[in-house]
């Protein structure tokens, strides 16, 4: 039972860091847009 937990544990910690690295691209690339346009 333990095994699992920690497996679960570890998917829904790298899920997490997937969205996060998709969210911090999206941020990036909306800030050199604007940065752009303020150019």
């Amino acid at each position: 039972i333990m095994e699992s937990d920690d497996t679960e544990e570890v998917a829904l910690y790298r899920k997490a860091k997937q969205i996060l690295e998709d969210a911090t691209s999206d941020a990036d690339s909306t800030l050199e847009a604007v940065i752009e346009n303020e150019n």
